[in-house]
């Protein structure tokens, strides 16, 4: 059985193996004539493999210069076309995927990021300014995870650590700043209001559901 890993490897995937192997059967052919014979075959055979784009200027170009491609150019026959050398598609490198630690993943790596250029700040006014637009977004982060406030003692010991002791925050700063707690952003307390109203609504409006008779025992 012949394997994948075995075989030589395709230069144009979107022709497939058996055009490959055509390809490579034709340059052993020794006389020319049969040789150019089944070149035109082969040029015929890709071309069926594309119907819709016969319409398109210099397909038949475009398939024969395809066809020395696969060949490595190699293929010694007559071609009614110019062709010039060309290197086949090289396959783009790989992206590397990032592979840094997240220190505290309820806040994400923007955020950490965020705070290591604020750190960076020279300008004490700009630092603030920096610091007065993280601490929203990481109270924020901190409730969408947890589903509740993140406490300013916990705050200011995460600021501390992703800064690596570089900003310092008390709680007269966090104090300063409009500490939102996004309550109407948490779905629990919005589930908990629809409750409480329904059952407001119930208790308002109940009626009598004990099922009753028209007839009276004698």
């Amino acid at each position: 059985m012949e394997y994948n890993s075995q075989r030589s490897p395709l230069l144009l995937r979107e022709y497939g193996r058996q055009v490959q192997k055509m390809v490579e059967h034709a340059i052993t052919i020794a006389d020319k004539e049969t040789r150019n014979a089944a070149a035109r075959s082969i040029i015929n055979y890709m071309g069926q493999m594309y119907p819709h784009l016969r319409d398109v200027a210099d397909f038949k170009h475009k398939l024969w210069v395809h066809l020395f491609i696969m060949a490595n150019y190699e293929l010694d026959v007559d071609c009614p076309y110019p062709i010039s050398k060309e290197k086949a598609p090289v396959p783009p490198q790989k992206i590397s995927y990032p592979t840094y630690k997240i220190r505290y993943k309820v806040y994400g790596n923007i955020v950490e990021k965020c705070i290591q250029n604020a750190k960076d700040l020279t300008d004490s006014e700009l630092q603030k300014q920096a610091l007065a637009t993280i601490i929203p977004l990481m109270r924020r982060s901190y409730q969408t995870w947890n589903q509740e406030s993140i406490p300013d003692e916990i705050l200011i010991k995460h600021i501390k650590e992703l800064s690596d002791g570089g900003l310092v925050v008390d709680n007269q700063f966090l104090s300063s700043q409009p500490n939102n707690s996004y309550s109407s952003n948490n779905p629990r307390n919005n589930y908990k209001g629809k409750t409480n109203n329904k059952q407001k609504f119930q208790s308002k409006y109940k009626t009598n559901t004990t099922p009753t008779s028209n007839y009276t025992k004698k």
